[in-house]
């Protein structure tokens, strides 16, 4: 597959899902599954070509979140980023976050990947949920490689860190500060952190 606006023009978000958390089924996140599509060179048939799952939180309730002592780990670390990245903008009705899109689970048929799909399908994701991409929040969670023996890093074990790393650039991703936290600049800012 070659990169260029044709392929990009043949993918599309269609469908969303929410499921309310059975832990916490009235709290202040709605998980969602989408799925992924592209239609055919001919433009006849449809096909599932990947998925995206996470959840969705309105900018109000994430510092509820993250004062939340229930909160902990990877996830915790992601909303303290998201407070801290809403706390950064400077205050305006066009300027601030409303809401945050926390990916957990994201991927791509192995032939459509390297085609700079990634900022389209978090856009037609924002625009289908009604969002507004100026203040809506793609945040996500680099896992750091697994270490069983507790050894030093091998040189394969910095190498497949540094590929998660730009794969994560590639797909428009920013690291918050130092932290495990990515996201995405909101589409066309106004401002810089």
């Amino acid at each position: 597959m070659g990169n260029d606006a044709h392929i990009q023009d043949r993918v599309s978000v269609n469908s969303v899902r929410f499921i309310r958390p059975h832990d916490d089924p009235d709290g202040e996140l709605r998980d969602f599954e989408a799925a992924i599509e592209a239609t055919t060179e001919t433009g006849d048939e449809s096909l599932m070509i990947g998925g995206i799952s996470g959840c969705l939180s309105w900018s109000a309730w994430l510092t509820d979140m993250s004062d939340n002592s229930s909160t902990v780990g990877s996830f915790a670390e992601i909303i303290a980023a998201a407070v801290e990245i809403g706390n950064t903008i400077p205050t305006g009705p066009e300027t601030t976050i409303q809401a945050a899109l926390i990916i957990t689970s994201f991927w791509l048929e192995p032939q459509w990947r390297g085609n700079h799909l990634s900022r389209r399908i978090f856009d037609q994701l924002i625009d289908l949920l009604l969002l507004t991409p100026e203040c809506t929040l793609v945040i996500t969670y680099l896992e750091p490689q697994p270490n069983p023996t507790n050894t030093p890093a091998t040189a394969a074990h910095h190498e497949t860190a540094h590929t998660l790393q730009d794969a994560y650039r590639q797909a428009g991703f920013e690291q918050w500060r130092h932290s495990n936290a990515w996201w995405i600049r909101p589409k066309n800012p106004p401002w810089q952190p």
